[in-house]
């Protein structure tokens, strides 16, 4: 027995249950804000409509847009063999990869730029684009979801008449089409366990913080932390959790081994802005000199990199 995601998306209930139930035990988590950022930033630099895009693209444009058409293929293979998870892995890659497109092109700065003004358009339709498709195929998965991320975008009738087939070919959204107002499409998802967890929590964080000694603001201060924008990244031979990452400091490019391998691919990182210990001595890493740290969130796994909302110029003083 196979799926024919035409007939999930034209509504199948049964099934629909089925994929939401899956949904829930098999994804990781949810995808980045990319789709709440586009929209916000479609309403602040576009007037709140989709913008029309030059017809000069750049390779990362042509990257973003063959990740959204491939969806079909990628998805469909996934559900033929009933890997639901999979399939939502696919969708959350273009979720992904929209996410760093904001990151690499920086509208907020593009927008400081009247002569930058096609540019801005090109970067934030082909990002309204690419959420217009990942909508089509996250219906199956999250119907409600799939419907607010449409209505956002000013296509409330997307889903009366869908044809995956036809719908997921790139351009269909029209420039000039008003947008709504961004909200939030991924909830926190709550699970029958997490009632026992606060107290496993609440011990931890007791032990982390008895077990740190207090400092001085002095001691503080001697901290020089500096923003950083990662220029390229790669594994180190014998090291899988290990990345050899270059972070131009604005007066310099550093090199900065970073225990980040499990939580981040090397291409995910370029452009990528960090905040980096700048005055912390040079050491060696399996043979690899790192020249200062970069800061993260989490314990014994990584969970994020600490960044920012908009995009300071690299070596900028952080306090």
């Amino acid at each position: 027995v196979t799926l024919d995601l035409q007939s999930l998306v034209e509504g199948d209930d049964d099934l629909h249950q089925m994929l939401v139930l899956a949904t829930h035990l098999r994804a990781k988590g949810c995808p980045p804000a990319s789709c709440a950022r586009t929209l916000t930033m479609i309403d602040r630099y576009a007037g709140g409509r989709i913008p029309s895009p030059s017809k000069t693209t750049t390779p990362a444009d042509r990257k973003l847009r063959t990740a959204a058409s491939g969806l079909h293929k990628k998805v469909s293979d996934c559900l033929e063999q009933w890997s639901f998870h999979l399939a939502l892995r696919e969708i959350w890659k273009v979720v992904d990869l929209a996410n760093r497109h904001i990151e690499q092109n920086a509208p907020w700065d593009l927008a400081k730029d009247p002569k930058k003004r096609k540019r801005l358009d090109t970067v934030l339709y082909h990002l309204a684009e690419t959420l217009r498709v990942i909508g089509l195929y996250l219906y199956p998965f999250m119907p409600e979801t799939g419907k607010n991320l449409a209505e956002q975008l000013g296509l409330k009738d997307l889903f009366s008449k869908v044809h995956l087939a036809r719908d997921q070919r790139w351009g269909k959204l029209r420039p000039g089409t008003a947008i709504a107002k961004a909200r939030q499409l991924f909830p926190r998802m709550d699970t029958p366990s997490a009632p026992e967890q606060p107290k496993k929590e609440d011990s931890r964080m007791t032990e982390t913080a008895i077990t740190k000694a207090p400092i001085d603001i002095e001691d503080f201060r001697k901290i020089d932390f500096r923003t950083g924008r990662i220029t390229s990244a790669e594994g180190i031979a014998g090291a899988d959790r290990l990345l050899k990452l270059q972070v131009d400091i604005g007066t310099e490019v550093r090199q900065v081994v970073a225990g980040i391998a499990a939580r981040y691919k090397p291409d995910e990182l370029v452009g990528k802005n960090v905040i980096l210990v700048a005055n912390l001595k040079p050491v060696r890493i399996r043979g690899v000199e790192s020249q200062g740290m970069i800061l993260a969130a989490g314990d014994k796994e990584i969970q994020a990199l600490a960044t920012f909302l908009e995009s300071p110029e690299p070596g900028t003083t952080v306090k």
